[in-house]
């Protein structure tokens, strides 16, 4: 009988960092789907009340959210590897 192991594939954090960088939440998708649906609501809310000032903040938390994400990311991918 054949086993199949799921694994997950490394994704750059190079790519992730430029990707928020210039694109805010949307770049934050390639990390976090989560992360980068709230965050994308977060900037329509803002856009919506008027509070364009605000966005570029919400553009730096995203990067940090990334710094964050790919160590968690990478954590999980060594603990993946570790249980082989």
């Amino acid at each position: 009988m054949n086993t199949y192991k799921r694994t997950r594939s490394p994704k750059s954090f190079k790519l992730a960092f430029v990707l928020t960088f210039l694109f805010g939440p949307l770049g934050l998708l390639y990390l976090t789907v989560r992360g980068g649906i709230i965050m994308i609501v977060v900037d329509i809310v803002l856009t919506l009340m008027g509070l364009f000032i605000i966005i570029p903040i919400v553009n730096f938390i995203c990067v940090i959210w990334v710094f964050k994400k790919f160590i968690e990311y990478s954590k999980a991918l060594v603990n993946e590897d570790s249980e082989e």
